[in-house]
């Protein structure tokens, strides 16, 4: 069974980064949203098990990264979010308290730790990759 994300972030940058290397794990990327407002459309459409949220975006229809980081977790608890951030440490902490898997720091150096995250949470990213 794959596992599938959802990449939301403002920068198409980041958004391409994220999916080379998700995809390079064996994630499949359901979609991608520049915002979070689009990103709870995307989401509520695609129930992906895994979202990536970029913490820095402009509020959208009243939507901004926080209302949607909480959305996500009423609608669907079980739902990994992977917080994106260049946002100092305070701030990242209520995502990481409210339930988010872990965090990546912007601008992105080194993805080995997040994947190590992954490997963890979805057990079945291990085994792919012991078979690689």
């Amino acid at each position: 069974m794959s596992i599938t994300a959802l990449i939301v972030d403002d920068s198409v940058d980041a958004r391409n980064w994220l999916r080379r290397k998700l995809e390079g794990m064996g994630i499949v990327i359901a979609a991608e949203a520049e915002n979070a407002a689009d990103g709870l459309k995307r989401f509520q459409t695609m129930s992906p098990q895994l979202v990536t949220l970029d913490i820095m975006m402009p509020e959208i229809d009243g939507m901004d990264a926080m209302a949607l980081f909480q959305q996500i977790r009423q609608d669907a608890p079980d739902t990994a979010i992977l917080v994106v951030s260049a946002r100092p440490q305070s701030e990242r902490r209520d995502f990481l308290k409210g339930g988010a898997i872990g965090y990546l720091e912007k601008p992105f150096v080194d993805f080995e730790a997040v994947a190590r995250i992954l490997r963890a949470y979805f057990p079945e990213l291990a085994i792919r990759r012991a078979r690689a």
